[in-house]
Order: C-alpha cells, then sequence, then structure tokens
C-alpha cells in the first residue's frame, strides 16, 4: 500500500488525477518520512493532510510524523470532533501554516520550529485550534 500512495503522490506533483487511499496511522508515518526526504514544501503537507484527515474519518487516530525536512501546511485544515480529537505528534521541523484552521485536533511537537520564532507561531495556533 505505501507504494501505491508514493505512485499517487507522484501523479499529484505531475499535476495528474490521483487517489487518496486510506491508511492505517503506521502506513502513514512510513509514507510521510519517505516523502519528506525528498519533497519539502506544500504539496507534501496538503497530500499528507488528504491523507491523515480520510484515515480519521475511517475512525483512525493517534498519527506519528517524524522526518528531518520542514513540510508547510502540515496539518493545516485538519478537523476532528469535540469528543473525538484527532491526535499527531510530530518529530521533526515544522514550516509556516502549521495546523492553520485546524479544529478539534491535539498536536504533540517534539521539536522546536526552525527559521520562526516559536512564540508567533504557537499564538497563531491558539487562535486556530480548538
Amino acid at each position: 500500500m505505501l507504494e501505491h500512495t508514493l505512485e499517487q503522490f507522484e501523479r499529484k506533483k505531475a499535476g495528474e488525477s490521483y487517489e487518496t487511499p486510506v491508511l492505517d496511522p503506521s502506513t502513514i508515518s512510513k509514507f510521510y518520512s519517505a516523502i519528506t526526504q525528498d519533497v519539502p514544501g506544500s504539496q507534501a503537507g496538503n497530500f499528507v493532510n488528504a491523507l491523515i484527515q480520510k484515515s480519521y474519518d475511517a475512525g483512525n487516530n493517534d498519527f506519528e510524523l517524524e522526518g528531518d525536512k520542514k513540510v508547510a501546511y502540515l496539518a493545516d485544515q485538519l478537523t476532528g470532533t469535540p469528543d473525538r480529537l484527532l491526535k499527531i505528534t510530530v518529530k521533526g521541523p515544522l514550516d509556516m501554516g502549521f495546523g492553520y484552521g485546524a479544529l478539534h485536533c491535539k498536536f504533540i511537537l517534539e521539536r522546536s520550529f526552525e527559521d520562526l520564532d516559536d512564540s508567533e507561531v504557537l499564538d497563531e495556533l491558539d487562535k486556530y485550534v480548538y
């Protein structure tokens, strides 16, 4: 399934039509590690967000993402429910747009933001994450 998902991501990057499969949290974690080694930026973040939301909507939760490159817009627009927060642990650097517009999410950040003022980014998160 990981290989199929990587193929779909390549299709997205090429501007072709693609599908977003339903993956379990451990497969999403493996996918995140694989793509952050090669593709920093918003395309990666947007695709991972779609995978997480679809997996969460299918009943999964407690996602763990680890990578060594910054990924813009990670967790952007993700939505959990008040009685079942969407939970994500991020181990690695973050970039702009992290958690922007997210609702009913719990983020555990195990590494600091790079090239951004932590307090400024966290103040922005407080405005949008409930």
